[in-house]
């Protein structure tokens, strides 16, 4: 009877190496994805979430930049935070809209000559990220999921 773990009967070291390219993998497919939803239409909270829990999670990779900044105040948060984030929405970065999603704030690159492309799926092509990622890996790589 052949077994369902195909990597079973690699030495330890080939199976980790096997492993880790999986998870390069996923990692890669899930930073493509969220880079292109850049391009969605709407920004919906969903979207800001789970483009802020994959820079939070994967910061240590190079195309994922998170740099806390401490805010001190002179006089306090108390005093000092809505003055602070009135001047923040102020802020006007060449060709970008700063906007605002409570909790967050992006930017939406200002819309010149040439408009974006915008794709949609039909309802039955519609899969969670999760479910692909694990579905690739699985097809490629023969790796229970």
């Amino acid at each position: 009877m052949r077994s369902l773990e195909p990597l079973q009967n690699l030495p330890e070291y080939q199976r980790k190496s096997m492993i880790a390219i999986c998870d390069q993998i996923q990692w890669l497919l899930q930073d493509e994805i969220v880079g292109e939803l850049r391009h969605a239409s709407t920004v919906t909270l969903p979207t800001l979430e789970k483009v802020a829990a994959h820079v939070q999670e994967f910061s240590h990779h190079s195309s994922c930049i998170l740099r806390p900044v401490p805010l001190h105040f002179v006089f306090g948060a108390e005093k000092s935070m809505e003055l602070f984030v009135k001047e923040f929405e102020k802020i006007e970065i060449e060709d970008y809209h700063m906007k605002i999603l409570s909790p967050y704030y992006y930017l939406v690159l200002r819309r010149r000559e040439m408009e974006v492309p915008q794709f949609t799926s039909s309802p039955e092509h519609k899969c969670s990220l999760d479910d692909t990622l694990k579905e690739v890996c699985r097809l490629h790589f023969a790796l229970p999921m």
